[in-house]
């Protein structure tokens, strides 16, 4: 049968192309609605309190007017700020953005910074104020992103 065909449909439908593309188009709009549901939302931000040699000293949320314009632009869903003692001072950021895409997006908009390692995980994107790349690495270990940091 091609597309130019009539048919008698119950309830006077019309074609079986219009009826199908019809469905068709209804069941992938259903689809689309569901793959962008809220889904189970990410856990709150949480910094571990070790990392290597470093130690947590300190933890505070970050003001919406303190966070970086791009990252503003991408959405945040949360933002804390984080200080560590160790073999040097460290300062962490981590944002958490609505999504894994959106924070990875954040690590291609993000211009880099003397002195500033960033990266993202999950839906959480990170700056660290340190050169010691040691630190980052301990970080990532620690905060155990995939259960929940």
């Amino acid at each position: 049968m091609t597309c130019g065909s009539q048919i008698s449909l119950p309830h006077g439908r019309g074609s079986a192309c219009r009826s199908g593309a019809s469905t068709y188009f209804s069941l992938l709009l259903v689809v689309c609605l569901v793959s962008c549901g809220t889904g189970k939302p990410s856990p709150p931000l949480a910094f571990p309190a070790a990392a290597g040699p470093w130690t947590l000293t300190q933890e505070k949320p970050i003001l919406a007017e303190e966070n970086p314009q791009v990252l503003n632009t991408l959405g945040i869903v949360d933002a804390r700020a984080a200080a560590y003692s160790g073999p040097s001072p460290v300062t962490v950021r981590a944002f958490r953005m609505k999504s894994e895409t959106v924070a990875f997006e954040a690590l291609q908009k993000w211009k880099p910074e003397k002195g500033i390692m960033h990266f993202y995980r999950g839906p959480y994107f990170i700056l660290a104020e340190t050169s010691d790349k040691k630190f980052v690495e301990a970080f990532d270990k620690a905060a155990a992103w995939r259960q929940g940091a």
